[in-house]
């Protein structure tokens, strides 16, 4: 999917991150631990909140994640993440500036409302 011009990759990417980390079996650990931690480091770099602590954590916890999990869905959401922060260059650069050049959370693909997924 094409995101439209006005979404923030990030948020967006944020958000997609967050709704599959709270979908995981929470059977091993790089989905109990590792994709929260991504999700939360995501939403920090996608609200501005400690933008280059929060690359950095992406960075951190990436490999961690990648092939270690019991199944292919931690796999899935930190290519999504890695893919997030090559596609868009200048973006992260922006926010890692503490600016943005979407609106914030404008969402783009359709999964449930926060409500309804957060546990």
């Amino acid at each position: 999917m094409v995101l439209p011009g006005e979404v923030c990759p990030f948020a967006e990417t944020a958000r997609l991150a967050g709704y599959l980390a709270g979908e995981s079996a929470g059977q091993c650990g790089p989905c109990v631990f590792g994709l929260p931690d991504l999700s939360r480091a995501v939403a920090g770099l996608a609200s501005g909140r400690g933008t280059v602590a929060a690359v950095e954590e992406i960075r951190e916890v990436l490999p961690l994640i990648e092939r270690r999990g019991a199944c292919a869905h931690p796999d899935g959401v930190a290519r999504l993440v890695r893919s997030a922060v090559r596609a868009f260059p200048g973006e992260l650069d922006l926010h890692m500036r503490g600016g943005c050049s979407g609106v914030a959370w404008a969402p783009a693909f359709p999964v449930p409302a926060r409500a309804e997924w957060r546990r």
